[in-house]
């Protein structure tokens, strides 16, 4: 959340994960906003910011959620080796307190059920009809105009994510494309 303001002071657009609820990434959006200077207008030009999305689309949410819960908490575990997020090097570093927080809930990703699936939530989990109302929210709502799908997760099957890149080419794209752009 605190480099929103450093980014935006430097006149860079704002990159962000959707591991923040929407109300946090609303203010992200705001502060940048505030300190770069750029209207509402502005940011729809320009299409800020991006929003980086692990994505998994399958025929229903039921498989979805649950290809997720299969999948994702190998890929919370892989970020906490990494990070040495045990050792949380950030507690008493000045402006990442979020970071700390976030890394402080990785474990939680991998041992509470409840608690992820709430974190997917916030992810383009589901079917295409799913994923269409949220990108259409988060364009809308966090003025994205940029969205990175991530459909690789963690040992997942090459054959599971193939489907999911192609759900989403051919179900959920032709939706965000002009009649110009589509044809």
């Amino acid at each position: 959340p605190q480099s929103a303001g450093v980014m935006g002071d430097l006149g860079l657009p704002v990159i962000h994960t959707s591991n923040f609820p929407d109300e946090m990434a609303e203010g992200f959006v705001r502060t940048w906003q505030e300190h770069s200077g750029a209207t509402d207008a502005q940011v729809r030009a320009y299409q800020f910011p991006m929003m980086i999305n692990p994505t998994i689309v399958a025929p229903t949410d039921k498989e979805a959620r649950e290809l997720a819960h299969a999948y994702y908490p190998h890929f919370a575990r892989t970020q906490m080796e990494h990070y040495e997020s045990k050792d949380d090097y950030w507690k008493n570093v000045k402006g990442y307190e979020a970071h700390s927080r976030f890394f402080a809930n990785l474990s939680r990703l991998v041992t509470d059920a409840d608690f992820r699936d709430r974190f997917f939530d916030n992810k383009l989990v589901g079917t295409p009809e799913r994923i269409i109302k949220r990108i259409e929210a988060i364009r809308d709502r966090l003025k994205v105009g940029h969205v990175v799908t991530v459909h690789t997760q963690y040992e997942m099957e090459q054959s599971l994510r193939r489907r999911s890149m192609e759900m989403f080419a051919e179900q959920v794209l032709p939706h965000f494309r002009n009649s110009a752009e589509a044809a």
